[in-house]
């Protein structure tokens, strides 16, 4: 009797606990479908000062989106996919020897860089959603269309990244990636421009979509600048993948190596633009 009574104990604190975390499932989904509208936008009237100051603070930025949405975890998990793509789509097969594996050891380089840049897509997508914790209609559609970019420009990425480790390395770090000419070559760059300048192009749109939403969203004055730079930024990351289309469309056989090349103005723009970027946020905030 005693074990019996043990175990309806048991049982009954079970259920309650079941009772509860129901029950606060409950208020969570009703204070969600109160907190947004029919769109998935939050609401103007929602997003009050009093609110805003309890939340989180990143950088002078008051993160709106800090629970992860649907529309979130499904772009992560596309990511992950498309790294995933970097690793099985190098034309690799799984070393048998010490030789073929030293060999498969070579294409670490491209895939660290090919990482690094989808990480780089990625993490501005997971900074944009934290920002401002959209998911209405318009942000769910750029968000497909970013990770539908992402998974056709995994292969022309590790390419590309391939055949530079290739060319710097003078032939030790050997691409997977075979080229037959010159025109060959003027393709491959053409196809990395596009697909870098049209996921730049989806991030410039989804930073331009929050900025529109300001008033809704109740940004105050720096964060309409941050996220105006953002625009910015994005914009500059559109205009070089830009310029190298065109040049590997147009220069002589000899120079098409420079649409290559040309990404380098990337790491002497950026440290000018976020200097002056810190030093106007400082005077924002003071």
């Amino acid at each position: 009797m005693w074990i019996f009574g043990s175990l309806l104990q048991l049982e009954l604190n079970e259920v309650k606990s079941l009772f509860r975390a129901n029950l606060r499932l409950i208020r969570l989904t009703c204070r969600h479908n109160d907190d947004y509208g029919s769109s998935g936008m939050v609401k103007t009237d929602v997003i009050q000062l009093a609110e805003l100051d309890s939340l989180p603070v990143s950088d002078g930025f008051r993160l709106r989106g800090m629970d992860m949405t649907r529309l979130e975890t499904f772009a992560d998990a596309a990511f992950a996919f498309a790294v995933t793509l970097l690793v099985v789509g190098g034309g690799d097969a799984i070393p048998t020897s010490f030789e073929e594996m030293t060999q498969a050891l070579k294409q670490v380089p491209a895939f660290a860089a090919s990482f690094a840049n989808i990480m780089l897509f990625w993490y501005a997508h997971h900074r944009w959603s934290r920002r401002f914790g959209l998911e209405d209609a318009g942000s769910a559609m750029l968000t497909m269309l970013l990770i539908f970019i992402v998974l056709i420009y995994v292969y022309p990425l590790k390419a590309i990244f391939s055949g530079a480790f290739q060319f710097f390395s003078g032939g030790y770090l050997q691409s997977y990636f075979g080229l037959r000419s010159i025109q060959d070559l003027r393709s491959l760059f053409i196809i990395f421009g596009s697909g870098y300048l049209c996921l730049s192009g989806v991030l410039l749109l989804l930073n331009r979509h929050a900025l529109a939403l300001a008033d809704q969203l109740s940004l105050s004055e720096l964060e309409q600048y941050d996220t105006s730079t953002e625009l910015r930024y994005w914009l500059i990351s559109m205009s070089v993948p830009l310029l190298s289309i065109a040049l590997a469309w147009l220069v002589a056989d000899r120079f098409v190596v420079v649409a290559g090349m040309i990404y380098g103005i990337f790491g002497i723009v950026f440290p000018w633009f976020f200097s002056r970027r810190a030093r106007v946020r400082a005077r924002i905030a003071s």
